[in-house]
């Protein structure tokens, strides 16, 4: 018998249950390439982020380097100021170096009435809070005032293992300077070596748990270029 095209309309109305079942395992496949993917996209944020983070945390540190030593004023003149770099130890027995030099190119902050000569001190000090290596930068100001000067101090790196600066004279790496006894000379190039710990994820400070990452970087000083002429 026949059936009518109302009842063949009738029957082909919904889905049957094998059709329900296709349906649901491909958006079950789809779901999970998306979850694999999204997963994938947030670990390789994560990955990149991490990478970068050490860089990010001593980039302050060149900044500061990086202007002040091509503001730094040359050993000599009506303005002559000894540009000092110390090898020193921390008691862990690694570099711990003093840099102190003269620059003219201060800034003062909007009401602060100071010369634009000051003297600028980069060293590795213990934080009195956490008691943790820190390197600072202290700016003394007031040098041409007959009261006593004062000194700004800014903490640039935290957790700091050690801090290394080399001098060049034209011929050779030198591990201190003196201007003093160096003809009143600045050196060429100073080249900086910097390690410091990254704090581990678990929050601690222990070295089984921490990074410790090594940068250094090359600085020419344009204040000696006439010096090694």
């Amino acid at each position: 018998m026949f059936q009518t095209s109302k009842q063949i309309t009738k029957r082909r109305g919904g889905f049957t249950l094998l059709e329900l079942i296709t349906a649901i395992a491909l958006m079950d496949v789809v779901a999970i390439c998306l979850y694999s993917s999204m997963y994938i996209g947030v670990k390789a944020k994560k990955s990149s982020y991490s990478a970068i983070e050490p860089l990010r945390m001593v980039q302050p540190v060149w900044n500061s380097l990086k202007y002040d030593l091509n503001a730094a004023m040359r050993p000599r003149g009506l303005f002559a100021g000894q540009f000092l770099g110390s090898d020193e130890r921390s008691g862990n027995g690694l570099d711990a170096d003093v840099l102190s030099f003269y620059v003219s190119g201060y800034q003062p902050s909007d009401g602060e009435k100071v010369s634009n000569v000051v003297k600028i001190e980069y060293l590795i000090e213990t934080d009195a809070p956490t008691g943790l290596p820190v390197l600072k930068k202290n700016t003394t100001l007031d040098l041409l005032a007959s009261s006593t000067s004062r000194t700004k101090s800014e903490v640039l790196l935290r957790n700091v293992r050690y801090f290394d600066v080399k001098f060049y004279d034209g011929y050779s790496w030198l591990d201190s300077w003196d201007s003093t006894v160096m003809d009143d000379k600045a050196p060429a190039a100073v080249w900086i070596y910097i390690g410091f710990v990254r704090q581990g994820i678990d929050g601690s400070l222990g070295l089984a748990q921490d990074q410790i990452e090594e940068f250094s970087r090359l600085f020419i000083l344009s204040s000696s270029e006439q010096d090694f002429l």
